[in-house]
């Protein structure tokens, strides 16, 4: 056979492995995600939603791969529905009941699990992986983050242990950024947000990291390079002002944490993380009518979240709470403890004030 006659057995090969139904659902799921990613929802859930109502009505049998990709588009849809959330993980379980060696599909279970606050479940799929295939970066990145979710210590090293695994490996450099950033440690943290754009640009979350941290130092230049950065790769996200929110709020900035989160849900209506951050703002300054509303549009987003279930727990018994006034402050506590509150820590708090405002 001729080389110009091999070249052509190769692309009609190739033209037809385009063309099985696999590689069109794989690809066509990935177009999904990506436009997701740039925050065009309306072609997002139509390309997710032909695959699912293709899944939905098939009679016939689905490969492996296959049952991954309708998995990722019921994932996209999710993020406007979370009842799909629950369609995604069983077409994720199924795929991997149907090849019990296939390790995608137990990641992408897995990532979904952590994604939705089910830590126990998620490490156990993590350690399902790693017997499969020890060292698998992506599996120890998931504990990682599992650790660094249970406000765990070890998570720092976890994730180390993930990049010994795979040096590329953006998401857990973010995560690795993120712990250095909360822990004030802003010249690991851009270190680790720099390594992340370099091995990809497109990341929002490192650039949003790169930005508060500029943000924190009154860099303007850099804070506004970052986010022209940010809005390049996605110019509908959420991700960079509600980072940028939360890096304020952990300076006490509350102030601040409620304006950049207010931007962030202006750049995305439907972010549920941009609705909760704002909520948590909103209730610390005061604001308890505008927290409740933002934090109930935050749980219809999302209502796997632990933290605003439990705050809207706390909320409705606050209702029942009693008030003591001070000159400057307002205690508000249970009925049969309120008295006794007002009594000893109204002149303690007053006392703080004082003092603190002098110095």
């Amino acid at each position: 056979m001729t080389r110009i006659g091999a070249m052509l057995v190769v692309l009609l090969a190739a033209g037809a492995s385009a063309q099985r139904p696999q590689s069109t659902r794989t690809a066509e799921v990935a177009l999904a995600e990506a436009a997701a990613k740039r925050g065009d929802w309306t072609d997002a859930v139509a390309r997710a939603g032909v695959i699912a109502s293709a899944y939905a009505t098939s009679s016939g049998s689905w490969s492996v791969a296959d049952m991954i990709a309708v998995g990722r588009a019921y994932a996209v849809l999710g993020t406007r529905d979370p009842k799909f959330f629950h369609d995604a993980l069983q077409a994720f379980d199924r795929a991997a009941a149907a090849d019990s060696t296939n390790i995608e599909s137990r990641l992408r279970a897995a990532d979904l699990l952590m994604d939705k606050y089910n830590a126990p479940d998620a490490e156990q799929s993590y350690d399902d992986v790693l017997r499969i295939a020890p060292g698998n970066a992506r599996a120890l990145f998931g504990l990682a983050r599992s650790l660094s979710f249970r406000g765990d210590a070890k998570a720092t090293a976890a994730v180390r242990r993930s990049l010994v695994a795979d040096s590329t490996l953006v998401p857990a450099r973010v995560l690795l950024a993120q712990l250095h950033l909360g822990a004030e440690a802003y010249d690991s943290a851009t270190t680790q947000a720099s390594q992340a754009i370099r091995y990809d640009s497109s990341s929002v979350a490192a650039w949003a990291i790169i930005g508060a941290i500029a943000w924190l130092r009154g860099d303007s230049v850099q804070y506004r390079a970052a986010k022209a950065s940010a809005e390049r790769a996605e110019p509908r996200s959420a991700t960079f002002a509600a980072e940028v929110a939360e890096a304020a709020a952990r300076q006490r900035r509350y102030a601040d944490a409620v304006s950049m989160a207010q931007v962030a849900v202006r750049a995305d209506s439907q972010s549920a993380r941009a609705f909760g951050v704002l909520a948590e703002n909103q209730l610390r300054t005061g604001a308890m009518f505008d927290g409740r509303s933002s934090l109930d549009r935050a749980f219809i987003l999302d209502p796997y979240n632990l933290w605003h279930k439990n705050t809207l727990d706390l909320l409705d018994n606050v209702k029942k709470f009693q008030t003591v006034k001070t000159a400057r402050f307002e205690i508000v506590a249970p009925a049969d403890e309120a008295e006794y509150l007002g009594m000893y820590l109204g002149p303690l708090l007053e006392a703080a004030y004082d003092s603190f405002a002098v110095r």
